[in-house]
């Protein structure tokens, strides 16, 4: 273990990559980020609908977002995604 190593789970701040990584308009590939910081990658479908819902919701910097479908080595098969208010 290095103590120099800035690159490990502790030391960075999930919130401010969360942040800094948000979907825009024309985001096509998106991910869902758990409260642990697990990520799972969304299939084609769920992307589409992810694009679709981040259009008609507005700029925001944070989407909280229910996802029923699916999940196959790290990837969510979306049936349905939608925000969480």
């Amino acid at each position: 273990m290095n103590p120099t190593d800035t690159e490990t789970y502790v030391d960075r701040d999930g919130n401010l990559e969360i942040r800094y990584c948000r979907p825009r308009a024309k985001t096509k590939s998106f991910a869902i980020v758990t409260p642990d910081g697990q990520s799972f990658e969304l299939d084609s479908t769920g992307n589409a609908k992810a694009a679709e819902l981040v259009r008609q919701s507005g700029k925001k910097s944070r989407y909280d977002v229910a996802v029923v479908g699916g999940i196959s080595k790290h990837i969510i098969q979306v049936d349905s995604i939608s925000l969480v208010r």
